[in-house]
This record gives C-alpha cells, sequence and structure tokens, in this order.
C-alpha cells in the first residue's frame, strides 16, 4: 500500500503486458516460497523458477528480455527492468557491480530476514514512504516491517544504544516455534520469545538497520574479536581493483588448538592476474 503511494505502477514490455519474475531461490527457503507463492497475489505477474540452479541456463533463460560468470558481459540484460536482492545482506560494492550492468535499474531493491521468521524482518524503503519519514540510507537493510520487534543485544545480555553493534533479536507473529526434532538448537536460539539471528547489526537514531557481521563468523585471534566481513571489504576497497570477489573464513593455525586464523580465497581481476595471485 505504501508504495502504490509514492510511485506509480510498472510498464512492463512483455506480450501480456504483466510482469515476468525470476526467482532463483529454492522453494524450501522462505524467502523462495514467498516470492512464488504469495507475491502473486498482490498483482498479475508470471513467475518462472528453475528445477536448480545452473547458471548458463540462467543466462539462456534472459533471451532479450552474475556477476564474475564470462557471460555476464556479453549477454543482453536489456529486458532486466528489477532485481531484488532479500534475506542475506547485499554487500555494497557487488550491489554497484550489478547496477552498472542492468542500465534500466535504478536500484537493488532489497530485505532481510530469515526463515525462522517466516518472512522479511527489514526492507530497504522507496523515497517518499511514510510521507518522507523512511530513510533509505547507503548500506543499510532498511527499516523494521509492521509488526515485527528488533532489539539490539550487547554479550553481556543488556540492550545496545544507537549506532552500538550487538546481535539482533526478532520477534513477531510470524516467528516460528523452534526446530523440529532438535532442541538444543531451538533452546539457543528461541529465548524468551526472541529469535536470535546470529547477526551483528546496529540502528541509527533513524530507525534505520544495518547489517555488520555474522556472530557466529566472528574469529578471536590473539584475544581480538576480527571480522570476516571487514577483511573482505578492505580487500574489495583496494584502490588498485586487483580482486573481483572474496570470501574469508577461520582455519586452524593459530596460537592454541582452538583458535582459528582467517584466510581469504579470491577471485582475481584481470588487472590482478595479469600481476599474478603470488604478487597479489
Amino acid at each position: 500500500m505504501e508504495l502504490s503511494k509514492v510511485q506509480a505502477p510498472p510498464v512492463w514490455h512483455t506480450p501480456e503486458g504483466i510482469q515476468v519474475s525470476f526467482n532463483v531461490v529454492p522453494l524450501y527457503h522462505a524467502l523462495g516460497l514467498h516470492f512464488s507463492t504469495f507475491f502473486s497475489f498482490l498483482s498479475r505477474s508470471t513467475t518462472i523458477m528453475l528445477p536448480k540452479w545452473d547458471i548458463e541456463v540462467f543466462f539462456d533463460s534472459i533471451p532479450k528480455q552474475i556477476v564474475h560468470h564470462p557471460r555476464f558481459k556479453t549477454v543482453d540484460l536489456g529486458s532486466v527492468k528489477a532485481i531484488s536482492c532479500s534475506a542475506a545482506h547485499i554487500a555494497p560494492q557487488l550491489a554497484q557491480q550489478l547496477r552498472t550492468r542492468f542500465p534500466d535499474v535504478g536500484k537493488i531493491d532489497g530485505a532481510y530476514g530469515l526463515s525462522e521468521v517466516t518472512a522479511a524482518v527489514s526492507i530497504v524503503p522507496v523515497p517518499g514512504m511514510l510521507n518522507g519519514r523512511a530513510k533509505n540510507k547507503p548500506g543499510s537493510v532498511g527499516i523494521i516491517f509492521p509488526g515485527v520487534e528488533v532489539r539490539i543485544v550487547r554479550p553481556d545480555g543488556s540492550l545496545a544504544g544507537p549506532n552500538e553493534v550487538g546481535e539482533l533479536f526478532v520477534r513477531g507473529a510470524g516467528s516460528a516455534l523452534g526446530y523440529r526434532g532438535n532442541d538444543k538448537a531451538t533452546r539457543e536460539t528461541f529465548v524468551d520469545g526472541w529469535v536470535r539471528t546470529g547477526d551483528h547489526m546496529r540502528i541509527d537514531e533513524d530507525g534505520v538497520l544495518f547489517f555488520e557481521d555474522r556472530a557466529k563468523d566472528t574469529l578471536k585471534v590473539s584475544g581480538t574479536q576480527v571480522s570476516p566481513l571487514e577483511i573482505e571489504t578492505t580487500l574489495l576497497a583496494h584502490p588498485d581493483k586487483l580482486i573481483l570477489d572474496v570470501t574469508v573464513a577461520g582455519v586452524t593455525g593459530g596460537r592454541t588448538a582452538d583458535e582459528r586464523i582467517p584466510r581469504a580465497w579470491v577471485v582475481l581481476s584481470p588487472a590482478g592476474a595479469v600481476l599474478g595471485g603470488k604478487e597479489v
């Protein structure tokens, strides 16, 4: 309803004049289920699904109508009018790469959520929503959905303040009751009516939510908390643009048997490949 107040209905240049959506998310994820079923009740549309993920079939399915696949730079993507990335957070650098390749996509629509709460927790607002009170801030995962409560919790269990990073707890009518057949995981995740997301977040003074890191991915190295996401962001932001993509995880090799140290796996850019992996 809020969207219809601030933006005109889109025009779809398809044979039937309706939106054609390409769902690449499995139906056993809450996002894939909602996208392929419930969203269809909001407006007339056609949804295309792949029986399983296949990058070649994906590109072949856009006759006229990602980023690091060789065909991404050559296939005609002119028919793509909107891109939505929800559930997990999309890095700003990746979002920018997508925008540069899709000429008719002004922004990457997004939301944050998880299957344990059935649907989205937050949504990136369209300018003008809520009479202009909803803020769309770069790098954020948006504003909290109606009917959803969240809180940011410090490691000691106390509530964090504005712009202070802590673990995100969520509750709402759509929250699950637990994991079937896994009492241990249920006790760890579902606490006093709240769902522990395992994500480090912060909320600013305007009520905008920012993703910082996965709590379970954080490494403790020589007594210091080390964020794999922060390392990834730093490598991708290198001014020489030697790396296209990177993932960082903890591996054995620390001072103690249980200490993990960060290791990065990278995809070199053409400039990085010329320089060589050893030099990079």
